[in-house]
C-alpha cells in the first residue's frame, strides 16, 4: 500500500457494517510490509462475514486494490 496505509471494513452475512478503520503496515510500497490488528464486532449468530481492504487514491479518495476476505464471525 502506498505510504503503509489501508482501510478495512467487517461486514456481516447479509452485508451490513460491522465495524470499519484505518490500519498502517511496517513499511509502504513497494516493498512488503506487515500489519496485525484486532477487531470487536457483535453477531448473535455464527456466520460467513467479509474483511475487505483497501488503499485510498491520493488523486480522489476512492478505493484502490480493494481485496475481500472471507471470515467466520462467531457470537
Amino acid at each position: 500500500v502506498f505510504e503503509a496505509a489501508a482501510e478495512w471494513a467487517l461486514y456481516d452475512n447479509d452485508g451490513l457494517p460491522l465495524a470499519e478503520g484505518f490500519t498502517m503496515a511496517s513499511t509502504g510500497g513497494p516493498n512488503w510490509g506487515t500489519f496485525q490488528f484486532a477487531i470487536p464486532y457483535t453477531v448473535d449468530t455464527p456466520q460467513l462475514g467479509a474483511l475487505m481492504m483497501w488503499e485510498e487514491s491520493a488523486r480522489d479518495g476512492s478505493p484502490m486494490h480493494l481485496v475481500e476476505h472471507p471470515v467466520w464471525l462467531t457470537p
